[in-house]
């Protein structure tokens, strides 16, 4: 539609029923001025794209001061447009479609190798072989840098704990079968003992050592002595010497007493941390040194009520040993050690002779 409108806004060329009529809309004004079109509302009718230009564009106006005003529906205005943005939103969303399609198959694409990696792990962790190296030559790519990098970690995984399997399984062997006691405590109570342990404290299994401990196992008197051990073994390092073997007495389970000497170490043994002790039983090597002593106690009064004195003399060191009965006959201090030929000096004549000659049959 266009209008040609006076100097005071009224219709002077247009449809007949608005002839003379002012224009029932506002903002002419400011649609001149602006010399741009613009929406605006026209009772009753809608909304129009409106412009209104004066035959005079310096704004002084011409002779008639005539302006047109020309409009046109909304609809038609911007139809082309709305095609175009129809098309365009119908472009962008079989755009965004086949985006969405591409990066589902790009991203299973790449998640499929890991899907696989990810299934070779949870073998893995249910204790199955995985296969990661059948990965690797379908690709050559990071995943399959990665897959032959997990192979060679889980190979190389596998090699050690076959390595410590079968450390375990040589401890264990040697623990069970050593000829000496062995218990393993995690510091508090008694956890191992082998064969030759459950033997030293009279037990016919485990069960009658587990839980107890180290002082309960060691005689009243000596547990003052495992209290300085202990403090040793938790000052210890593994830089240090081996603690000396200590001498003590230990409380058999049937109440009688044994004699040992033990030694201990800090041990990891698996999940367990504690201390390895050692127990070797000197009972009877203790009752024989102590039988030795009394007969040589016995031999040493004998000989002295009986006025009988001896020497020996020993091949390999050459040096020959006077008892102390043999240092009286003879008046020379007991702490005397006569060499072999000043021994049988003190003999004279034929007596000596002879008894050069028996010595002699004797070294010989």
């Amino acid at each position: 539609d266009s209008l040609v409108l006076d100097r005071f806004d009224r219709v002077l060329i247009g449809p007949a029923e608005r002839l003379g009529q002012p224009l029932p809309v506002t903002g002419i004004d400011a649609l001149r001025s602006a010399h741009a079109a613009a929406l605006v509302d026209w009772p009753g009718q809608g909304r129009f794209v409106t412009a209104v230009g004066r035959d005079g564009s310096d704004g002084g106006g011409g002779s008639a001061g005539l302006s047109v005003l020309a409009r046109q529906p909304e609809a038609q205005a911007f139809a082309a447009a709305d095609t175009v943005r129809q098309r365009l939103l119908s472009i962008g969303l079989l755009a965004t479609l086949a985006f969405v399609a591409i990066s589902v198959w790009i991203a299973d694409r790449v998640a499929r190798p890991v899907r696989a990696l990810a299934a070779e792990a949870a073998r893995v962790a249910r204790g199955q072989a995985p296969d990661f190296g059948s990965l690797a030559p379908r690709r050559d790519d990071e995943v399959a840098e990665l897959a032959r990098q997990l192979q060679l970690l889980h190979a190389e995984l596998d090699r050690r704990l076959l390595e410590q399997q079968r450390a375990s399984e040589r401890y264990e062997a040697l623990f069970h079968s050593a000829p000496v006691a062995i218990y393993f405590t995690d510091g508090q109570t008694l956890q191992l003992a082998n064969a030759a342990c459950l033997q030293l404290f009279r037990a016919t299994d485990l069960a009658q050592l587990q839980g107890r401990t180290s002082m309960a196992l060691f005689h009243p008197d000596d547990r003052p002595l495992l209290a300085q051990r202990q403090q040793l073994m938790r000052d210890w390092k593994p830089s240090d010497p081996v603690p000396p073997m200590l001498a003590h007495r230990v409380l058999r389970l049937d109440g009688s007493v044994a004699r040992v000497e033990s030694t201990g170490l800090p041990l990891v043994l698996g999940a367990l941390r504690g201390v390895q002790v050692v127990l070797r039983d000197v009972t009877d090597e203790h009752r024989a040194r102590s039988l030795l002593a009394e007969r040589e106690a016995q031999l040493s009064q004998t000989s002295q009520m009986a006025r009988v004195g001896g020497w020996q003399f020993d091949l390999r060191t050459q040096v020959s040993t006077w008892t102390d009965e043999m240092a009286r006959i003879y008046e020379v201090p007991p702490e005397t050690r006569p060499g072999r030929r000043l021994a049988l000096s003190y003999f004279h004549g034929a007596d000596r002779a002879r008894l050069e000659q028996a010595v002699e049959r004797a070294l010989r």
